[in-house]
């Protein structure tokens, strides 16, 4: 062991150096501890099945054409349940029907027969283009008009008949 001031030889285990008298301190011998290697350890992956929901979409009022958003115009308009002019055509068509199964017992109920058939004729359609955009019950404004319209089609078919008969009633008389 030698002097840590002046570097002289010292005995083992000398707490002072002979020649300069510094104290001795026995170095300090790093502790190196060699490191533990550890064999890394695998596991087995866990599978987990995913797990589906049916997705959930939001409807959009606006869409994407072309790099441009376009807006739906009957996403903005409020729906209604149902228009009242497409109810009241489909109603005065039903009641086309109805006063002509009446008119028999009365003349009263041809009036109405006529007015019910024109305010079907005239309702529906109108109903067809307001259910268009705003309002539901389409189905009801279109059954309006053809069951008007079919009215009307065996009401000019009797008119036709009849005046063919009429006709050959008159050919028939001798003059």
């Amino acid at each position: 062991m030698n002097c840590i001031n002046c570097g002289k030889e010292l005995s083992d285990g000398s707490a002072f150096c002979e020649q300069c008298g510094a104290a001795q301190q026995p170095e300090a011998q790093p502790q190196y501890q060699q490191p533990q290697y550890q064999q890394p350890q695998y596991q087995q992956p866990q599978y987990q099945q995913p797990q589906y929901q049916q997705p959930q979409y939001q409807y959009n009022p606006a869409y994407q054409q072309g790099g441009q958003y376009y807006a739906d115009p009957n996403a903005m308009a409020p729906q209604k349940s149902t228009d009242p002019i497409s109810v009241v055509g489909f109603i005065c068509s039903l009641a086309t029907w109805l006063f002509s199964t009446l008119s028999s017992a009365n003349s009263v109920f041809s009036t109405f027969t006529l007015i019910a058939l024109i305010m079907g004729l005239v309702f529906s359609p109108i109903g067809i283009s307001r259910t268009k955009t705003r309002y539901k019950g389409r189905g009801l404004a279109i059954a309006g008009l053809v069951v008007s319209l079919v009215y009307l089609v065996l009401v000019i078919v009797v008119i036709i008949a009849a005046v063919a008969l009429a006709s050959s009633f008159i050919n028939a008389i001798p003059f």
